[in-house]
């Protein structure tokens, strides 16, 4: 999954929190963090990860692969539920996307 595919997934936080679940079981919503492989890029593999196991660090190393954190899942889904609100649901989710790595 990279970060276009993940904005479908949290556009409201109800759907957020069960994709969450799906993704990263008994962790709590606002634990969440958002790492991406090699670099902070729209098509870069994205993984979430208990904050609390990477004692909040920028970058991990999982599998001899490193990782960059982007931001906690919570704040990325109060920005795209903000952009969606705001415009209207015009913007396509790669203009969310986008617009969250500028």
């Amino acid at each position: 999954m990279n970060l276009i595919q993940l904005i479908d997934h949290v556009k409201n936080m109800t759907e957020a929190k069960k994709f969450v679940e799906s993704q990263i079981p008994n962790v709590e919503f606002n634990q969440v963090d958002i790492y991406m492989k090699d670099r902070l890029d729209l098509n870069s593999e994205i993984i979430f990860v208990d904050a609390e196991t990477t004692d909040y660090k920028v970058e991990i190393e999982i599998n001899g692969e490193k990782y960059i954190n982007l931001l906690p899942l919570s704040m990325l889904q109060e920005m795209v539920e903000a952009q969606k609100n705001k415009f209207f649901d015009r913007r396509t989710d790669t203009e969310i996307a986008e617009r969250l790595l500028e």
